[in-house]
């Protein structure tokens, strides 16, 4: 087998012929073979009789010595024949060896020409390549520039004869001096070549020179830019290539935000969340979760003492609009008066205050809730009919938008409204164009089939709510609004004898600039001077602001609160009763009126361009033409009431929607803090309210988030090894991760478990069990009493804290004498069930040592069974001889342990047998309270179950004494049972 190898480096070409199989065993080994060989030709001569052309080819092959190790190439010579005679001394070729040669001496013929005088030769055109370029070109090339050469040569004909021989050694003697003026360097500073003019970059001393300066001319000193930005102008550098990130850019920044929404929606502040917060895809929003800083205590610590602020535009708001006697007769079968104030109320029904509720399914309470929600009905001009048209706005949360909107559907017999056309197709210049275009396709409509009236409207994206809690959020609210500088401005505009939008808008509706006026008087008098606590609750104040953008500082300030000495505060208090309150009439519910104020919304480059014309920089700019008003709401938050602390009071801010950041941005600089999704939920626990969707395990939306909560943290469990994961079933917990409501109620009231059940919010019946009284209950409620469940707060009483899933327990008659003596225990599970686990342990352990014992036994006979002198003796393996492998299984078997069962989810007990204490209801979130110091926890507990704790348990600080136990343990500690108080506020 042969193998022919080329190399070409270093113009050695020659050719290698490899055999196979070497033969013979000498020192020196030759791979040799003369079929085809690559050479330089060396010579050319006509040899024999009939002159043949011919050419001696030198080639060098290679000698293997096996005594050295080493390649050694020797030079042989062949003759070749070359008929057509086409080599020529210096070229490469490669001859081939002919089988009948005309002369002894020549045996091999010319094949092909590889090199010509080291140019190689294109096989397909037969020409030599030199440089990359055809041997012709290249001749054409040299011969132009011959004939260029001669002409010029045929100028010297017309050149004098004679020089001037002074004159012209003057002139060398000049270019002489210059040449010497830039070589000689010795009377120049180091580094320098030239005394000559030079670039602005080389005037300077070599410490200060930087290579940016050659293009950014604020590199250089301020004596040097300007000569330097004229020689910048006049030279013809390359434009700086932009870096990565302005590469990576899109080329139209709102479609790119127009596209990454698509999946889940933005809010307008996404962008500065998303700097400074986790975001989390909830409910189709992306929202903020928690910032990236550690600041659980310090946002708390704002919430109870400064103000903090959050974002709450994702929830949808509903406009339903018809008669006002018809859209309450079709509300009250979505609600129950039980609960609390309906839509019919008197203290809401006028506009003056904001009302909260909870909807069902028509005519299907108390089974079958949706959600709660919180509800406005726009003021009128003609009171005390109930026959005039109105408009309810409602705000629901996302989760139950579908469930709802169906719902009103059936009730009010409605039917969709052909959609408008989709403008999501269009190239949008600015985020305005795009929100405007987006509220128009975003808004659903649908209409009463019959002559009702009613109709139904998706206000999706028109108005956004900010939500302040704390007690400096009213002061918050008027350094950043400053709401009697822009009624000042309002009044200006109206008095003024020039024709203005806002004053032909006030001219159409009197009762503006009324309601206006009394509502700055309340602020200025009254509201800003007191806590949101010990407003009236819930009440709802109308403003128009100047664009808060006009008087940014770009400073955090925070606000000041010291009440002025000639106020007083008791001659007041009246302005805001019952009696005196004016309605809040509001440009806010005017699509037209917000439409206009967001067409004459300046943009911020306009209002920079204005600034920057200022001289002094603290100088007040006129921006009158640049000034537009928003229309805004205040809703009063009251909080606790419960406890002396009103956690959580405060004010909602509704304004409209493409003002979000200019409000936002506005507060932040106010020094209110910007909270997110965690911190919700941490307040509502601290309040011992029950935050939706969580905390609300009778509704779709409750339901679908603890069953994704549930699978989440059953696949994190499953992600353990088994040696690492709890042991349920040794801890008796028979649902780790999920919430057996209805089998729980099943055994205490001793009925068959059908997989229904509701939570009790009927205010009567709460008030009678928070005083641990027994209600009064009615035929209907006594007939579905057995599935009721009891919203319960529990405070912990000594060390460790309630978690999720944790179970709250009845505690036994030995507790209570404890408890009386004045002794708080933590008491550990020991239950038949653990004490018969601990035994079959014990026996199992018993049962393998004597198994270890007797294979051991068994081994050492088959040893001496081994070691025998019969005849018949066996061939063994040598290995078996030594005993170190025997001896290493022993010792494994001696230590070995029985392998561990799969640790069970489930066992086969029932949810209220597998414990020593009864178990009355489990925990649905819990944690460690600041305001508290000590624990604290949410839950739901059986109704049947509560009675008879109320009868055998003790009460103890205004609560009842209660046992829980988290999954994670087998102790039981004790902590204070109270009822929740309802509270249906989104």
């Amino acid at each position: 087998m042969y193998f022919l190898f080329f190399d070409f480096q270093d113009r050695r070409h020659h050719c290698r012929m490899v055999v196979g199989s070497a033969t013979g065993s000498k020192v020196i080994k030759r791979f040799w073979d003369d079929a085809l060989l690559l050479g330089r030709v060396i010579k050319q001569a006509s040899v024999g009789y009939e002159k043949l052309p011919c050419v001696r080819v030198r080639v060098r092959r290679d000698e293997y010595n096996e005594y050295l190790h080493a390649f050694y190439s020797k030079p042989t010579d062949f003759w070749a024949l070359n008929k057509q005679s086409l080599a020529a001394v210096g070229d490469t070729v490669l001859i081939r060896k002919m089988e009948s040669s005309p002369l002894p001496t020549v045996t091999h013929r010319l094949e092909r020409i590889v090199f010509q005088h080291g140019c190689p030769i294109d096989p397909i055109t037969k020409k030599r390549i030199i440089h990359d370029e055809y041997e012709e070109i290249v001749q054409f090339r040299n011969q132009s520039i011959r004939d260029i050469l001669d002409e010029n040569m045929s100028l010297l004909e017309s050149c004098p004869r004679s020089v001037d021989a002074k004159s012209y050694m003057q002139r060398r003697v000049e270019s002489i001096s210059q040449l010497l003026a830039v070589v000689d360097n010795e009377m120049l500073p180091k580094g320098e070549v030239t005394h000559g003019p030079r670039t602005f970059l080389q005037r300077l001393p070599r410490h200060m020179r930087r290579r940016a300066m050659s293009r950014n001319v604020k590199r250089l000193p301020r004596r040097c830019r300007f000569p330097a930005q004229r020689l910048l102008e006049n030279a013809k550098l390359r434009k700086k290539s932009p870096n990565r990130s302005r590469r990576r850019r899109p080329s139209n920044l709102v479609r790119e935000y127009v596209r990454r929404q698509g999946k889940c929606r933005w809010l307008e502040t996404h962008i500065w969340h998303a700097k400074r917060f986790r975001m989390v895809e909830a409910w189709q929003f992306k929202l903020a979760l928690g910032g990236f800083q550690r600041s659980w205590r310090a946002t708390f610590r704002d919430a109870a003492k400064h103000a903090t602020m959050r974002d709450v535009s994702h929830m949808v708001l509903l406009r339903l609009s018809g008669q006002e006697g018809g859209l309450l007769d079709g509300l009250r079968r979505l609600c129950s008066s039980r609960l609390g104030l309906t839509f019919g109320a008197a203290s809401t029904l006028d506009g003056s205050r904001e009302g909260s509720s909870v909807l069902y399914r028509a005519d299907q309470y108390p089974f079958h809730c949706i959600g709660p929600v919180n509800f406005l009905w726009q003021p009128s001009s003609s009171t005390g009919e109930h026959c005039c048209r109105r408009i309810l706005w409602l705000w629901i949360h996302p989760s139950v938008k579908d469930e709802l909107v169906a719902e009103l559907c059936r009730v009010f017999g409605l039917v969709e409204v052909e959609k408008r056309e989709d403008v999501t197709d269009e190239k949008f210049h600015s985020l305005t164009e795009f929100r405007m275009n987006v509220q128009l396709a975003g808004a659903e409509d649908y209409c009463s089939a019959d002559e009702s009236g009613v109709k139904l409207t998706i206000m999706d994206r028109m108005l956004l709510r900010f939500r302040l809690t704390g007690p400096k959020s009213t002061a918050i609210l008027d350094q950043a609004l400053n709401m009697r500088k822009s009624f000042e401005r309002v009044s200006q505009l109206l008095n003024s004898e020039q024709s203005n939008w806002v004053k032909s808008y006030f001219s159409e509706n009197p009762r503006l600039a009324e309601c206006l006026a009394q509502h700055t008087e309340a602020w200025t008098r009254e509201v800003f001077w007191r806590n949101p606590a010990e407003l009236a609750p819930r009440i709802v104040l109308s403003y128009l602001i100047r664009n808060p953008r006009l008087e940014f500082t770009f400073r955090k300030t925070l606000p000041d609160q010291n009440g002025s000495q000639n106020t007083n505060l008791d001659s007041c208090c009246s302005l805001l009763d019952d009696d005196n309150r004016q309605l809040p009439f509001s440009p806010l519910w005017d699509d037209g009126f917000r439409a206009e104020v967001l067409r004459r919304k300046a943009s911020q480059r306009e209002i920079d361009k204005v600034k920057q014309q200022r001289i002094v920089k603290t100088a007040q700019t006129d921006m009158s033409h640049l000034e537009s008003f928003v229309p805004v709401l205040l809703i009063q938050r009251p909080g606790s009431q419960d406890e002396n602390d009103h956690l959580g009071c405060g004010w909602d801010l509704v304004v409209p929607s493409d003002w979000g950041m200019e409000f936002w941005l506005a507060m932040q600089y106010s020094t209110a803090r910007a909270v997110g999704l965690d911190h919700s939920r941490t307040l509502a626990a601290e309040r011992g309210v029950f935050h939706f969707p969580e905390a609300w395990h009778d509704c779709p939306a409750g339901q679908t988030w603890n069953a994704d909560c549930c699978e989440r943290d059953l696949q994190a469990y499953k992600k353990r090894p088994k040696n690492r994961r709890l042991r349920y079933d040794k801890l008796k917990v028979k649902y780790p991760f999920e919430f057996p409501w209805a089998e729980l109620n099943a055994i205490w009231t001793k009925t068959t478990n059908d997989g229904s059940y509701f939570v009790l919010r009927d205010r009567e019946i709460l008030n009678s069990l928070a005083l641990f009284n027994q209600p009064k209950l009615d035929a209907d409620f006594e007939k579905i009493c057995s599935k009721a469940l009891v919203q319960v707060k529990i405070r912990c009483l000594s060390r460790g804290i309630v978690k999720r899933y944790a179970m709250i327990c009845m505690p036994s008659a030995e507790d209570v004498v404890c408890l009386m003596n004045g002794q708080l225990r933590v008491v550990e599970m020991v239950s038949e069930n653990f004490q018969k686990d601990e035994l079959d342990k014990s026996e199992k352990l018993a049962e393998e040592k004597l198994t270890m014992k007797k294979q051991q036994g068994q081994e050492k006979e088959e040893e001496e069974e081994f070691i025998s002198f019969e005849k018949n003796e066996k061939e063994v393996s040598f290995d078996i001889l030594f005993d170190e492998c025997l001896s290493v299984a022993a010792k494994k078997r001696k230590n070995h342990l029985p392998e561990q069962v799969t640790a069970s989810v489930e066992t086969d007990h029932a949810a209220e047998d597998v414990n020593s204490r009864n178990v009355v209801g489990f925990a649905i979130d819990g944690g460690y309270s600041l305001s508290r110091g000590c624990g604290i926890g949410i839950g739901l507990c059986s109704y049947a179950a509560l009675q008879n704790l109320i009868s055998t348990s003790v009460k103890i600080h205004s609560g009842l004494f209660v046992l829980y136990r988290n999954k994670t343990t087998r102790k039981y500690f004790p902590a204070i049972l109270n009822i929740a108080a309802a509270d249906f506020s989104l």
